[in-house]
């Protein structure tokens, strides 16, 4: 009996516990100053450095993602841009994305295509990283959205420690990471892509591959 009363009383101690993180986290998010910190969070913006390839992950096949490395791969930085491909529609993304780039104007040699059949961020970072080395390269620029890149970009160091990677992240009108909290659409995002970033480390585990 003694050993149950402990085991119910160390739950609940551990129920209100986790209640009051949940409420001081709430408080803190409450401060404009520290909502848009936590905004920014999301973000891993790297500066550019010429790179063997630019690698530009699945979910944006006509917006900034692909503008954004289009025009990286249009000014040197990489002979080329890897377009990760997932399915749309029965159509690879990828196809779509080469097709609304050229287009715009950009040339189609900047770009090589890569269907593949991913669902998630973790599952696309570990068909790209095998590609990546595929390819013989060396060093890569990965291109996403703005509030995708630090968990992208923790992703691809967890899943490949020694890898080479600078983060782009291409600007979204969607996420505004200095007023998030205003409109309700950003803050969903916020709130699922926070709370994917901290499961991130535990959904790696037993994915990692070597540089």
């Amino acid at each position: 009996m003694d050993a149950a009363k402990r085991r119910t009383g160390a739950g609940r101690r551990r129920a209100v516990a986790a209640a009051a993180l949940v409420v001081l986290l709430l408080t803190f998010l409450a401060v404009g100053n520290v909502r848009a910190w936590a905004g920014r969070l999301l973000i891993r913006n790297d500066a550019p450095q010429r790179a063997d390839l630019i690698v530009v992950l699945g979910g944006d096949f006509y917006g900034s993602r692909v503008v954004t490395a289009a025009e990286l791969a249009r000014r040197g930085y990489a002979p080329y841009a890897l377009i990760s491909g997932p399915p749309y529609q029965g159509i690879p993304e990828s196809d779509l994305a080469i097709e609304f780039l050229a287009k715009r104007g950009f040339e189609r040699r900047l770009f090589a295509g890569y269907p593949n059949t991913a669902r998630s961020t973790i599952e696309e970072a570990d068909v790209l990283l095998k590609e990546i080395r595929r390819r013989g390269a060396r060093s890569f620029l990965l291109v996403t959205s703005n509030y995708h890149s630090r968990r992208a970009g923790l992703v691809f160091r967890l899943l490949c420690p020694a890898c080479r990677f600078r983060v782009i992240a291409a600007p979204k009108a969607e996420y505004q990471p200095e007023s998030w909290w205003l409109d309700e659409n950003e803050r969903t995002l916020f709130w699922r892509e926070f709370g994917k970033l901290v499961l991130t480390p535990f959904a790696c585990l037993g994915r990692y591959q070597p540089g």
